[in-house]
């Protein structure tokens, strides 16, 4: 399997020269820096604000600034082509946030509009084409500064805005947001973030937001690093917190802030801070000084790779007439790392940095720096990791369970911190080797450890099909396969109830023979009249004699404890056809229910011939006892019920009063499952489903 295109494509184009000093760093950095790619390139311009995002293939896209007195753009840039490549989405335009929607892989780019100050929305294919014509986010108040967006596990979207000096609301300046659940529309506006001293024209600082699950956090300075998190459709209280945050594969946060160190080494002295939490936020440990810094260390990046190595990125200059270098601090295997500069501007202002983005082991920064001729440009920096060649671990509870031309494939991810995929192939000869050979059925990204499934259709019954199923990680490397084999057959009820519990089932074209919509269950049997099943559904649009399509899955009903007979259960009709309704078949008393159809379809006690459990049946003789809404028919079989009356028992429809004894009767009902209290095989019963199933004769 080819290797993803973060690393095909980054260490192609970028040069790997090392950072000065690079080759001192720990092995267990396991990787350089590679030079810094101008991916602006615009010598008589300015160009910053950078935002970077990856897709789903592993390429690299990147929208920023680029301006010159009062022309102002936005530019997107990828490396999907082979080459960075940029076109232009906005004009007018400033401050992107770049975000990838994690259902679709769509990009989403949000950009503040110059003069109306409103925050536009566009999106667009990673692998090109127009982007969509703008919609507006911001509402109530609208226009603002765009402070950041961001996708939740579930897919919602929430944006974030600065609305500041507005003297007709409270807060005069606050931090204002919406969300927009995946597949909806924009809810209403939420107050985030206000300054306690609004009235002086202050406001939150460096808001920020990152997800974890289905949580957005709101990081921002209010008198000292603050957060609060947006869960539910409401943001919980304000409490203290950090200026940026990143969560580890096991779920550690970790959360940096900058401030001035309480026990200065000298002059001004502010540092870079961490802590850490694991229960969300609610609770930090103590904070740790990662940049010893003598004179100003300021705006921290965070985030930590597949393997929970953490990542420190910030600014900093040791004294004052110096300019601002980015620096580094790392906590690889559970050690920290000296801190580092790693600006690659020589004779330069070091820079600026603008973001960070982890992907799996891989590590890419972008910021803004002078350029010889006096402007800016951003410019991108890669960290590749070590080759990684051990391959994830198979997928576990892979099952293949056959129906009626189609096989349900099961299974569960694998839990590997770099798992990217599933793909499953088949042949009809044998099970394929690699993802290469055979018939590809599918192939999904979805999340480690996650339970995922899908339905093979157009196949042949009676064809065996055997599947090899292979998960991939991040690098390209593959599993041993899981393997499992099925043979589609055409589904009869008969065949159904052979089926264990939890089977997928699909019943195509059975004749509905009795609707029961106070049990919330109907009886569903073959055109031949060779069995029949009970199937949990309402059935309020069905008639008796429709023609259905069903799926369902296996299951068995229990009675006094004892498993009485097999139903469908989790029932969708696929399709409906009026028919005409079934014709009875005519039983004999010792016959009624008949014997076990096999180990998991019970018949009757003392049941002999065709199991009849299901089906439309009709039987005639004399009435030998009656018990309320029940009576027994003796068609002179010698048949003894578990009461003690001879002939079969009949239940009568809701509200029917059953025929004296001694009359002679015929009825026509369902053969149905029913065990009595204390018993442990089925008593044969015939249920008759409305007052023209009984015959009574003088």
């Amino acid at each position: 399997m080819q290797r993803p295109r973060v690393r095909a494509t980054v260490t192609s184009m970028l040069a790997t020269l090392a950072l000065a000093g690079a080759a001192g760093l720990p092995a267990a950095c396991q990787g350089v820096w590679t030079a810094p790619v101008n991916l602006s390139e615009t010598p008589s311009r300015f160009s910053g604000d950078a935002s970077i995002a990856v897709d789903r293939d592993g390429f690299l896209h990147v929208a920023y600034w680029d301006f010159l007195d009062a022309d102002r753009r936005i530019y997107h840039t990828t490396n999907r082509p082979g080459t960075w490549q940029r076109t232009l989405v906005a004009t007018s335009a400033r401050t992107p946030i770049l975000k990838v929607n994690p259902l679709d892989g769509r990009l989403h780019l949000f950009f503040r509009q110059e003069g109306t100050e409103a925050i536009l929305e566009v999106t667009g294919d990673p692998s090109g084409g127009a982007w969509s014509s703008p919609s507006r986010v911001d509402a109530a108040p609208g226009g603002g500064y765009l402070l950041d967006a961001e996708f939740d596990g579930s897919g919602g979207l929430y944006v974030a805005w600065l609305h500041l000096f507005d003297r007709s609301i409270f807060p005069n300046s606050g931090v204002w947001g919406r969300y927009r659940p995946a597949g909806g529309t924009w809810g209403p506006t939420h107050l985030i973030a206000f300054h306690t001293d609004d009235h002086h024209e202050k406001f939150p600082q460096g808001f920020n937001l990152v997800a974890r699950g289905g949580r957005i956090y709101g990081l921002y300075d209010v008198k000292g690093p603050k957060m609060k998190w947006f869960e539910n459709g409401v943001w919980s209280p304000e409490r203290t917190g950090a200026h940026r945050a990143a969560f580890s594969p096991s779920g550690e946060m970790a959360g940096v802030w900058a401030m001035s160190n309480p026990l200065p080494h000298s002059g001004l002295d502010w540092d870079i801070y961490v802590s850490f939490s694991y229960d969300g936020g609610q609770t930090w440990g103590p904070a740790t000084d990662v940049s010893q810094c003598p004179w100003l260390a300021r705006n921290p990046e965070v985030a930590y790779d597949a393997d929970g190595n953490l990542h420190i990125f910030y600014q900093r200059k040791d004294s004052d007439p110096e300019q601002f270098d980015m620096w580094y601090a790392g906590r690889i295997n559970g050690t920290w790392l000296t801190s580092y500069n790693f600006t690659q501007t020589p004779g330069r202002t070091g820079g600026s940095l603008d973001c960070v983005l982890a992907v799996g082991n891989d590590l890419h920064y972008v910021y803004s720096d002078n350029t010889a001729t006096g402007y800016e440009d951003v410019f991108l920096v890669s960290r590749i990791h070590e080759p990684d060649i051990t391959p994830p671990s198979p997928v576990s509870t892979f099952t293949a369970s056959p129906s009626d031309g189609r096989v349900y494939l099961s299974w569960r991810n694998p839990p590997d911190r770099d798992y990217v995929g599933t793909i499953i192939v088949c042949r009809n000869d044998r099970y394929p080797s690699a993802p290469s050979d055979g018939v590809r059925v599918i192939s999904r990204r979805t999340a480690p450890g996650q339970y995922d499934s899908f339905v093979h259709t157009g196949l042949a019954n009676g064809a065996a099909v055997h599947y090899a199923a292979f998960a991939w990680d991040l690098y390209g490397n593959t599993s041993s396969p899981a393997l499992q084999s099925a043979t589609p057959l055409g589904i009869t009820a008969m065949v159904a109830k052979s089926l264990p519990d939890g089977s997928p089932v699909d019943l195509f074209g059975k004749v509905v023979s009795a609707i029961f919509a106070a049990d919330g269950c109907i009886y569903v049997q073959e055109e031949d009249r060779s069995s029949g099943i009970r199937v949990t559904y309402g059935g309020a649009e069905l008639a008796i004699g429709d023609r259905v399509d069903l799926k369902g899955m296996m299951s068995t009903r229990i009675v006094s404890g004892r498993p009485c007979e097999r139903q469908v259960v989790s029932v969708s009709i696929q399709g409906v056809r009026p028919g005409q309704p079934p014709r009875p078949l005519t039983m004999a008393g010792r016959t009624m229910g008949g014997s076990a159809a096999s180990a998991l379809a019970p018949g009757v006690g003392g049941g002999t011939g065709l199991h009849s459990l299901g089906l439309l049946a009709r039987i005639a003789g004399r009435v030998s006892a009656v018990s309320g809404g029940y009576f027994w028919l003796d068609d002179g079989s010698g048949v003894r019920d578990p009461s003690g009356a001879t002939g079969v028992m009949v239940r009568c429809a809701a509200g029917q009063t059953p025929p004296p004894a001694g009359a002679f009767a015929a009825a026509t009902g369902v053969v149905e499952g029913s065990i009595p209290a204390g018993q442990t095989l089925n008593r044969r019963l015939l249920r008759m489903r409305s007052a023209g199933d009984l015959s009574v004769f003088e």
